[in-house]
C-alpha cells in the first residue's frame, strides 16, 4: 500500500496588516501539524493479527514492526518487516509492507520484485507484472526475475510478451540453470501457441537428458499434443519448473515457528527438493499429526517423490477428519488420474470443485478427463461451470468448440474457436478447427481466410492439406 506526502498549504496573497499577522500564522501551523499527522498515519507500518502464532513468531515480527516504527522514513526496515510477514505466510501484510518499503525507497530492486511474488501467489497476476516490470528496470539483468515476469505474462494468456522474456533470458543467462529454464519457458510457449513439433524440437534439443520431472513430463505431453508414439514414462507428481534465486533465498533467515517452516517445506516442495521436504514435513507430522496442511504438502511431496501409494494412503486417512479439504480431493484425483482410476479421478475433481468452485484447475483436469471418454454432454456441463468461475485456459473453450462442432452445430463451434483465438491469437489447433468448422457449414470463403492464416501461423502442410481436401469435396458435392 503507498502513499503520497501531503502538500504544505500555498501562502497565497499575504495580508501585510498586523492584525492577520498572528492569526495566520496559528491557522498554518493547524493545518501543517494535521498533514503531517495525515502523512504519519498513511505511512504506518502494517501490522498483522498475531493472534494464535507461537511466542518466539510474535516476538520476532514484534521486533520488526518496533524497528519500522523507530525509523519511519527507512525503506529498508520497512522491507524487513514485509519479508518477516512473507516468510511466515502473512501474505496481506508483506505485500502491503513492501508497497510501503518501495515508496519510501524506489532504487531498492527486492522490494517490488518480492512484492511481485507475493501477489503472483494470491492469484493477482496482473499486479505481479506491474511489481515485477518495477523490479526489472532497477536490474535488468537479473535472469530469475525475468523468468518469473515470463512465467506469469504464461499463466496470464499473454503468449508474446512471454516468448520476448525469455529470448531476452537466452541472450542474457549466464548459467546452464538459466538457459534450460527459458528453453522450457518456450517450449511451453510452443505448446501455447499449438506448435507440438516445435516443443517436442527445443526440448530434445537442449534438455533431453534432464533428470527434471517437469521436463519429462512436458516432453510427453508435446508428443501427446502431436500424435505421437513415445516410451516415455509419466511423472505421477510434477514440482513446478524453479531455478535458482539468491535475491529470494534472504528471505530463509526470516522464517521462525510452525508456520514459517510449513512455508519453509512449500518451498523445498516448489525447488524440487522433495527428500528435505519430506524429512521436514515428516518432523511437523510428529508434532501436529492431524494438521490438514501438513498431511497434504507431504502428500504431495511424497508424489513428487514418486512415492504415489503412501500419498495416497495418507490422503485417504485424512478423509476421516478433513473430507472438506479441497486440496486433499484435488490431489486425490491426480493420484487415482496416474493411476488410471479415471471415474475415482473425476469424482474426486468433482468433489473439490464443489467445496472450491473457484479451483480451475480441478476444472480443467476434470473437464480433459470427461472429453477422454467421450462424455460429451457432462463435459459441456463443465466446461460451463468453470466459465462460471471466471477466465479459464484456451484449450477448455477449444473442447468446447469440438463438442459442438461433433453435433454439427458449427455456428457455435466457431464462435468457441474465435473465443480461443482472442485469448492466444496464436493457437494453431483452434485456427485449423476454425477454418474446417467454416468448410462444413459451406462458407468457403471464410474457410479459405481461416485456412490461409492457419498456414501463417505455422499450422503443418499435412494438416492444411488434409483440411483443403474436405472442404474442396464439400464444395464439389454442393448444397
Amino acid at each position: 500500500m503507498g502513499f503520497q506526502l501531503v502538500s504544505r498549504p500555498g501562502s497565497g496573497y499575504i495580508s501585510v496588516m498586523l492584525i492577520f499577522r498572528q492569526l495566520m500564522g496559528a491557522l498554518a501551523a493547524v493545518v501543517v501539524l494535521a498533514a503531517c499527522g495525515q502523512t504519519r498515519e498513511r505511512t504506518a507500518p502494517v501490522t498483522a493479527d498475531l493472534g494464535g502464532v507461537e511466542a518466539g513468531l510474535a516476538r520476532f515480527i514484534g521486533k520488526r514492526l518496533a524497528d519500522a516504527r523507530s525509523q519511519p522514513s527507512s525503506g529498508l526496515m520497512r522491507g524487513r518487516l514485509g519479508m518477516a510477514y512473507e516468510a511466515n505466510g502473512f501474505k496481506d501484510a508483506a505485500a502491503d509492507s513492501y508497497a510501503q518499503a518501495h515508496a519510501l525507497d524506489e532504487g531498492d530492486f527486492r522490494w517490488p520484485y518480492f512484492q511481485a511474488h507475493v501477489l503472483a501467489a494470491q492469484g493477482d497476476i496482473e499486479g505481479a507484472l506491474k511489481s515485477g516490470a518495477q523490479a526489472i528496470a532497477l536490474d535488468p539483468d537479473y535472469a530469475p526475475a525475468r523468468l518469473w515476469v515470463a512465467s506469469w505474462h504464461l499463466e496470464a494468456g499473454e503468449i508474446t510478451e512471454a516468448e520476448a522474456e525469455y529470448e531476452l533470458v537466452l541472450e542474457r543467462a549466464g548459467t546452464e540453470v538459466g538457459l534450460n529454464a527459458a528453453h522450457v519457458g518456450l517450449a511451453r510457449v510452443s505448446l501455447r501457441k499449438g506448435d507440438a513439433d516445435g516443443a517436442i524440437q527445443r526440448l530434445e534439443m537442449n534438455l533431453v537428458g534432464s533428470a527434471q520431472p517437469y521436463v519429462r513430463g512436458l516432453l510427453i505431453r508435446a508428443y501427446r499434443q502431436a500424435g505421437k508414439p513415445t516410451d516415455l514414462t509419466p511423472p505421477i507428481e510434477t514440482a513446478p519448473m524453479t531455478w535458482p534465486d539468491p535475491r529470494r533465498d534472504e528471505l530463509q533467515l526470516y522464517l521462525r515457528g510452525f508456520s514459517g517452516h510449513l512455508v519453509q517445506a512449500e518451498a523445498l516442495i516448489e525447488a524440487g527438493e522433495t527428500l528435505d521436504a519430506i524429512d521436514l514435513l515428516e518432523r511437523m507430522r510428529e508434532e501436529r499429526p492431524d494438521d490438514r496442511t501438513v498431511l497434504n504438502n507431504l502428500a504431495v511431496a511424497l508424489l513428487t517423490a514418486d512415492r504415489a501409494e503412501e500419498a495416497r494412503r495418507i490422503l485417504e486417512e485424512a478423509r476421516g477428519e478433513h473430507d472438506n479439504f479441497h486440496l486433499l480431493h484435488f490431489n486425490l484425483g491426480g493420484i487415482y488420474e496416474s493411476q488410471g482410476d479415471v471415474e475415482r479421478a473425476i469424482e474426486h475433481f468433482g468433489r473439490a470443485i464443489d467445496l472450491q468452485p473457484g479451483l480451475l484447475a480441478a476444472h480443467e483436469r476434470r473437464i480433459a478427463l470427461l472429453m477422454g471418454q467421450q462424455r460429451f454432454r457432462d463435459a459441456l456441463v463443465a466446461i460451463t461451470a468453470a466459465r462460471n468461475q471466471g477466465r479459464v485456459h484456451p484449450d477448455v473453450l477449444f473442447y468446447a468448440g469440438v463438442i459442438k462442432g461433433t453435433a454439427g452445430e458449427w455456428t457455435a463451434a466457431a464462435e468457441h474457436f474465435r473465443e480461443v483465438l482472442e485469448l492466444n491469437p496464436e493457437h494453431r489447433r483452434a485456427q485449423l478447427f476454425l477454418a474446417r468448422t467454416h468448410a462444413e457449414a459451406g462458407q468457403f470463403a471464410a474457410a479459405e481466410a481461416a485456412l490461409a492464416r492457419a498456414a501463417s501461423i505455422g499450422v503443418a502442410e499435412s494438416q492444411i492439406r488434409h483440411a483443403r481436401g474436405r472442404m474442396n469435396t464439400l464444395r464439389d458435392a454442393g448444397p
